[in-house]
């Protein structure tokens, strides 16, 4: 994608939700529902990264491969990711914020995200 570093994929992941609190850690079969996720992200061969705030879903998104950047207590996502941004410095330009309840999300429409906005 051109010669600028690969774009990033934070995973803004909290446990605290009121609707469905721990949602991240709920099985799905024999994996949690954030390993799905990072599964799905992964496959972009982008660099992939869970921001969270609660010690669990660090350890356990640790527990399977994934590099986990810790955040404070944020209003959504996207402030998750906000904050994570601080923490990792590759000099990407392109930050891509993949809500940790979206395993079915294809790659492949990332990658056009990615392209139309290059």
């Amino acid at each position: 994608m051109g010669d600028s570093p690969a774009p990033i994929v934070i995973i803004p992941a909290r446990f605290a939700s009121k609707r469905f609190p721990g949602k991240p850690l709920h099985m799905i079969g024999t994996r949690p529902l954030i390993e799905w996720t990072w599964m799905a992200a992964r496959a972009t061969g982008w660099p992939v990264w869970i921001a969270t705030d609660d010690g669990e879903i660090a350890a356990v998104a640790e527990q399977f491969g994934a590099r986990v950047i810790m955040t404070g207590s944020c209003q959504n996502g996207t402030e998750r990711c906000a904050q994570a941004m601080n923490g990792i410095d590759n000099g990407a330009e392109i930050i891509l914020n993949w809500q940790g309840d979206s395993p079915l999300c294809l790659p492949a429409h990332a990658e056009a995200l990615i392209r139309a906005l290059e």
